[in-house]
């Protein structure tokens, strides 16, 4: 550490306001650094300076949770029951008790046989955590880790097991598939020996989205809402809610009934399995419009045709075909405009509302 430098008011005085030096050429006189100068100058009043301004104190915004967490936890509740009155995640309230000091309670034993029994019950992850009384992280840690890694993979676990489709739930996705549903081509890779659905919808559809997830129950698996980055050409960035089920044969059997060489096709054999309006709202809901039009731009002009005379033959709907571009539309006529509405107003969800042309008078009929 250098030596502190003693600097005389008088000399700087004669230096700077006599002679008029400039802080450079007295640092150099001196021998001493520009900032020792120009401090000493602040200091016997002969140079202004920026008057000094504690630094503002920080406060935490997340101080009020922190407590909050704590409080809770020392109370007796798990992290998980903590992070549904907070809203944040399992993982990050036990990060907050870590930082806080808080000590963890000593871990609960799960016993293996138990497990294998809830498990063996198709139990989920939250159903087996609430029957030890621990955390959602300590059931998966359990399940996934030592002796147990590989042994209980839910994917997996859930393919293996018999399910069924409900009547419902075969409607819906049989008339999605006509619209924006997709399944994924089965044994592509050695984990998905099966097919799932995948469900892609705009933020702007988001009802319609978890309508979906609700009505794929326990098939459902995974979902998220999805930033991309900025598009390029508008600078704008979409945002959408994507998911997928569990890989099973029931999905499997459909896909090998909707699709050909990777590429859904309209079969009259698939049409046959298609019974209930439900299935025509959520084709409507998915590529319908106000205008009365089906968005089939996907299916060849044989497959529109298929359409056109299903819906005849099936619902007794009346519909024509509009050229565009490379590709056809499936155009309502207006003269079963209403009595199509009237089929599929019962399954039809409130954010769906807008495309309908004959809400008033469906909501008057109904209400009588």
């Amino acid at each position: 550490m250098g030596k502190k430098i003693e600097i005389d008011r008088s000399l700087l005085e004669e230096l700077y306001v006599n002679q008029k030096l400039k802080i450079k050429e007295i640092s150099e006189q001196l021998n001493c650094g520009r900032n020792t100068i120009t401090r000493k100058l602040q200091e016997y009043g002969f140079k202004e300076g920026t008057s000094y301004k504690p630094p503002k104190e920080k406060i935490d915004p997340l101080l009020e949770t922190k407590e909050k967490i704590k409080e809770l936890y020392l109370s007796g509740m798990t992290c998980a029951e903590i992070g549904k009155i907070v809203n944040l995640s399992e993982k990050t309230v036990g990060y907050h008790l870590n930082n806080l000091g808080v000590e963890k309670r000593p871990q609960k034993k799960i016993d293996q046989a138990v497990f294998e029994k809830l498990w063996a019950e198709g139990k989920t992850d939250e159903e087996i955590a609430d029957f030890f009384g621990v955390c959602l992280t300590t059931i998966k840690s359990f399940r996934t880790r030592g002796e147990n890694a590989g042994k209980f993979n839910k994917a997996r676990y859930f393919s293996q097991k018999e399910h069924t489709l409900s009547d419902e739930q075969e409607q819906f996705i049989l008339g999605s598939l006509l619209g924006d549903l997709n399944l994924s081509t089965p044994g592509i890779t050695k984990r998905s020996e099966n097919s799932r659905v995948y469900i892609v919808h705009s933020i702007k559809q988001k009802e319609l989205f978890m309508k979906k997830v609700e009505l794929l129950g326990e098939f459902m698996g995974s979902w998220k809402l999805y930033t991309p980055a900025p598009d390029k050409r508008t600078g704008n960035i979409y945002q959408s809610y994507r998911g997928n089920s569990y890989a099973h044969k029931v999905f499997t059997n459909i896909w090998h009934l909707a699709y050909s060489n990777g590429k859904k096709v309209v079969t009259q054999e698939y049409l046959d399995k298609i019974h209930s309006p439900l299935a025509l709202a959520y084709w409507f809901m998915d590529d319908g419009s106000y205008e009365g039009t089906l968005a089939t731009n996907s299916f060849s002009i044989e497959e529109c045709e298929l359409l056109i005379d299903w819906m005849l033959q099936k619902w007794n709907i009346k519909c024509t075909l509009q050229k565009n571009q490379s590709n056809y539309t499936l155009y309502i006529r207006s003269c079963s405009r209403y009595e199509f509405e009237k089929l599929i107003f019962p399954y039809m969800i409130p954010s769906m509302y807008y495309k309908l042309k004959y809400l008033d008078k469906l909501n008057v009929e109904l209400s009588v």
